[in-house]
This record gives C-alpha cells, sequence and structure tokens, in this order.
C-alpha cells in the first residue's frame, strides 16, 4: 500500500486545488470568462473525445514526442560516448557544446518551417535538436562513472 501513497497524495492535491478553484469561481473572486470551472471542463471530455477527435489527437502529439525522444537518443548517446571515449575530442568540443546548450535553440524554429513545411515534422525536429545536446552530456558524465 505504501506505493501507492505518493499517487494517492497527488491525485488528492490535484482534487483539492479543483474543488478551491470551483469554489472561487461560484463565489465570484476569479471570473468565470478567466479559467472556466472545472466541473464544466470534466462534462466537456465526452464531446471533445467523440466529436474533436482528442483520442486522434493524443496519439499524433505521442508519436511525435516518441519520435523527437528516439531521434535525441541516437543522436545524444553515441556522441556522449564519444565525447568520453576520446577526451582531446572532448577537449575540443567542450565549448562549442557548452555554447550550443546555452543558445536559444527556439530560434531554429522558422528555419525548419522552411525546410519541413507546416507539419509535425517541425516539432520533431525541434525537439529532437534541442534535446540531443543535454543527452550527449549526460552519457558523457554517466560513463565517466
Amino acid at each position: 500500500m505504501k506505493a501507492w501513497g505518493p499517487a494517492l497524495a497527488g491525485a488528492g492535491a490535484v482534487l483539492s486545488l479543483a474543488a478551491l478553484l470551483q469554489a472561487a469561481i461560484a463565489l465570484g473572486w476569479v471570473s468565470r470568462f478567466a479559467v472556466a470551472p472545472p466541473s464544466e471542463v470534466i462534462a466537456a471530455f465526452p464531446s471533445l473525445i467523440a466529436s474533436e477527435g482528442l483520442a486522434t489527437a493524443f496519439l499524433a502529439t505521442f508519436g511525435s514526442t516518441f519520435a523527437a525522444a528516439a531521434i535525441a537518443a541516437s543522436i545524444g548517446i553515441p556522441l556522449g560516448y564519444l565525447l568520453y571515449r576520446f577526451r582531446k575530442l572532448d577537449r575540443a568540443w567542450e565549448s562549442w557544446i557548452a555554447a550550443l546548450f546555452s543558445a536559444p535553440m527556439v530560434l531554429l524554429y522558422p528555419v525548419f518551417l522552411v525546410i519541413f513545411g507546416r507539419s509535425a515534422l517541425v516539432g520533431i525536429a525541434m525537439g529532437a535538436v534541442v534535446a540531443s545536446i543535454p543527452v550527449a552530456l549526460k552519457t558523457r558524465r554517466a560513463s565517466s562513472g
């Protein structure tokens, strides 16, 4: 039963916050134009699933996220291992990788829009590029012990 403790605590916290928000909206402390009442959000789920294709959109997003993570792992893990294995390569590329890690990668978004058009490939490419660098750095660090 101890394994369920954190999950139950998290679910209880979410339900408590939803109840507080519902009460704040009912009392007029929070405008219902700014935040939808949680009861209305829950009531809208069946129609979202049936008419809006929520399940299809969820699966498409999950697939894109999985593809981006798989690409990032397939680039970052070998790169991190090479940096660990060959110290000269690590020293030569260390400052470049640090610069890439701190660079605002969101600025690549327009470039990917031009390359891939308005498709799911833009999100996959952005996710893969952004995640590859931390994966490589963590792999390098983990390989060293």
